[in-house]
């Protein structure tokens, strides 16, 4: 199973309106049974604060049933944890595409979940 993953966080150090942003792009990720780490990033010691202004993701429809979760500070257990159509605003796995807004949607037939 294949995963197209991209994420863009923003690390605030200074007000809002000065935001130091980065992403990432990750092709041919694999998709594992277990839990797996894709992403790490560890804000620099100025920040107070990070946010996470878009996500996308797409690939293998497995995809579709994957879990996401976010580990702040160390955490043992996630504070955040979504399926990926979840995130999207489709609680109910619609799988009819493309429909979406600016917001969020469903891009392809296959995966293209997203939320900005």
């Amino acid at each position: 199973m294949h995963v197209w993953l991209v994420i863009f966080v923003s690390a605030v150090v200074l007000p809002a309106q000065s935001l130091r942003t980065f992403g990432i792009g990750l092709s041919s990720q694999w998709l594992y049974p277990n839990e797996s780490e894709i992403f790490n990033y560890t804000l620099s010691t100025r920040s107070s604060w990070g946010v996470m202004t878009h996500f996308w993701v797409t690939g293998d429809p497995a995809i579709d049933l994957s879990t996401f979760s976010y580990y702040i500070d160390g955490e043992s257990v996630p504070s955040i944890e979504f399926v990926s159509y979840m995130v999207a605003g489709a609680g109910f796995n619609d799988q009819t595409a493309p429909w979406g807004t600016t917001w969020m949607g469903k891009g392809a037939k296959g995966g293209a979940w997203y939320n900005n």
